[in-house]
């Protein structure tokens, strides 16, 4: 509907006068109101079983979208800290964590990435 608002507009010109051009912005200022109308008080979440290319799941900060195998859209949640997103064979995962301290590393599993400054 925004779209057809927009598009019964006429469109921006040579004024010939200040009343024209005024008569033009209180035109596109109705527009606007009339579009701002119509947009709908409430919001689905794309992660809902509204879309049927979706797996359903409640977003969290954090959380990342990505396409599954399916293929549908699917959250991968938030990593640990310091947590690097590594690409698998066809799906995102979380891998490797980096460490920057000035420490000597300890612990730690093993392809942690430590950087000592």
């Amino acid at each position: 509907m925004a779209i057809e608002v927009l598009r019964n507009l006429p469109r921006p010109r040579n004024f010939k006068s200040i009343e024209d051009a005024q008569r033009y912005s209180e035109d596109l200022l109705s527009a606007l109101e009339r579009w701002q109308v119509e947009v709908p008080e409430t919001y689905h979440h794309l992660l809902s079983a509204t879309h049927d290319d979706t797996v359903t799941a409640t977003p969290v900060k954090g959380d990342v979208v990505y396409a599954n195998a399916t293929p549908a859209w699917a959250k991968l949640s938030a990593g640990a800290e310091g947590q690097v997103m590594e690409m698998g064979a066809e799906i995102p995962n979380w891998g490797r964590k980096i460490t920057i301290s000035s420490d000597t590393p300890s612990g730690g599993s093993n392809g942690d990435i430590w950087l000592k400054y």
